[in-house]
């Protein structure tokens, strides 16, 4: 028999996303048919009565399936040592893969003494021994802080380079703490030098003692003075063009200080008023200084936060939105200082101590065994609810809003860096095309003019470094 005409009705519901539509057939009021008919009302009327809870329950399930969660990475890093737990205590990026230095005695289920790379698909152990403690990637070289043991020829240095294939030391001279368990602890750039800071530690084990060095290429230095710090320099990093120390020192070259000191290449500067902090996040966009405490400093003042006293620790940034870690989660911050969360808190009592974007994902290290009653042990990562639609900002923008003009050009080039880099020292390396470096240079502002006369034609890439931000893009040089 054929049946018509066919009247669809609908029942729709919308919940967190999702979207269901029910169909049905009224057919023709003929005898031989009401019993069907009727089945078919009575079962939809049954279906409308139940459709609220129905859908509440659906809703949960695809929320519970969602990835918009922190995930393990891989077989991930574990310590199974006795008494000890896993820490991750360091993330960089270094030749495309992410490293990770900390106290774990397995990466992705093989042997490792503390520091082990992630391609994107596995963990692979690097093979160190000693106490490895800090990563920085610096003139195409990793650079790790803490003892190293003993690596064939290498004993005892404190600051080893890595390129990926071999060891070697950043200097002949070795440095040496002058307690146990104490010397350099946090190491960063300034100006096209590493700076290594710390607690009582000299070279050789020999002469004055130091809490803060420089290394350029002719070798380690001390600062102007032989700068005297009374304890230890914790943590180092930047505002614009400035070098920034915090730690639990009490004076420096015997002027009283509070933990906090600026150095803008020549003095160290006294902050007004000085405030006690024993860390902070700098790699912000916004040409403030983020300090833990909750205050802002914007080159002349210092601002409380609209949000409290938080305790700043790391800070990454992406597309003009800050990133940083509020002791056990991660929060997000716009240039109005809007403040929101950012996924779940690692679980008591763990914390963040670091955190490193890559592959388009964010990846967190610390102390933690649980995210959300989940195990995750040591690091983490996620990269499909950024706020505000960022990964996808990330992606339509590759180059990050750095400009080169002109593109060809038969000698200068003129490089428009990112907005956000305002007030910031840009380091810009020019690589030919087999990835050899042909040219380095310190760019001040917003504008940079480049004359490459002396390069030959052909096609380059461009990097340009603020602070942890590298951004890169192509141009063709033609005669």
């Amino acid at each position: 028999m054929r049946l018509s005409p066919y009247q669809f009705l609908e029942l729709s519901e919308e919940r967190s996303g999702l979207s269901v539509n029910l169909f049905w057939v009224e057919l023709p009021p003929k005898d031989d048919l009401k019993p069907r008919y009727y089945l078919w009302r009575y079962s939809l009327t049954l279906l409308n009565m139940i459709r609220k809870p129905l859908f509440f329950l659906l809703s949960m399930m695809f929320q519970s399936f969602s990835f918009s969660q922190w995930l393990p990475v891989g077989d991930g890093l574990q310590s199974t040592l006795p008494g000890q737990i896993t820490e991750i205590l360091d993330l960089e990026v270094f030749q495309d893969e992410l490293y990770a230095v900390g106290r774990f005695n397995l990466a992705g289920g093989q042997a490792s003494n503390g520091l082990a790379k992630w391609d994107g698909n596995k963990w692979e152990s690097v093979p160190i021994t000693g106490n490895p403690i800090k990563l920085k990637a610096f003139d195409n070289k990793l650079h790790i802080l803490g003892p190293t043991g003993n690596l064939g020829s290498i004993v005892d240095h404190y600051v080893t380079t890595w390129d990926g294939q071999s060891w070697d030391v950043l200097d002949s001279n070795r440095i040496v703490p002058f307690f146990p368990n104490q010397g350099p602890l946090d190491i960063d750039t300034f100006r096209n030098k590493l700076i290594i800071g710390g607690y009582s530690f000299r070279l050789n084990d020999i002469g004055p003692f130091y809490n803060i060095i420089y290394w350029d290429s002719s070798g380690y230095d001390s600062f102007p003075n032989n700068s005297t710090f009374y304890a230890s320099v914790n943590d180092i990093g930047h505002y614009g063009e400035e070098l920034i120390l915090t730690g639990n020192f009490n004076s420096v070259n015997s002027i009283p200080q509070k933990g906090y000191i600026r150095f803008d290449g020549q003095n160290w500067i006294t902050p007004i008023p000085p405030p006690f902090f024993l860390g902070f996040s700098s790699d912000n966009p916004f040409q403030d200084l983020l300090l833990n405490g909750g205050y802002q400093f914007d080159g002349s003042i210092y601002n409380p936060l609209p949000y409290g006293s938080v305790h700043f620790k790391e800070g990454k940034v992406r597309e003009n939105i800050f990133f940083s870690a509020l002791e056990r989660q991660v929060v997000v911050i716009d240039s109005l200082y809007n403040y929101q969360t950012f996924g779940e808190p690692v679980d008591s009592p763990g914390a963040i101590y670091c955190m490193e974007f890559f592959n388009d994902s964010l990846f967190i290290g610390g102390s933690f065994t649980k995210i959300d009653g989940k195990d995750i042990s040591g690091i983490a990562k996620r990269g499909d609810d950024f706020p505000n639609g960022i990964l996808d900002l990330w992606k339509s923008n590759e180059n990050n809003g750095l400009s080169i003009f002109p593109n060809p050009s038969k000698s200068e080039i003129n490089i428009i860096f990112p907005s956000y880099w305002n007030n910031q020292s840009k380091e810009v390396r020019i690589r030919n095309s087999n990835g050899q470096l042909v040219n380095y240079t310190i760019a001040t502002n917003e504008i940079f003019s480049l004359d490459l006369d002396f390069l030959t034609p052909g096609l380059y890439l461009i990097e340009c470094k603020a602070h942890d931000q590298i951004v890169t893009t192509k141009f063709v040089l033609t005669k």
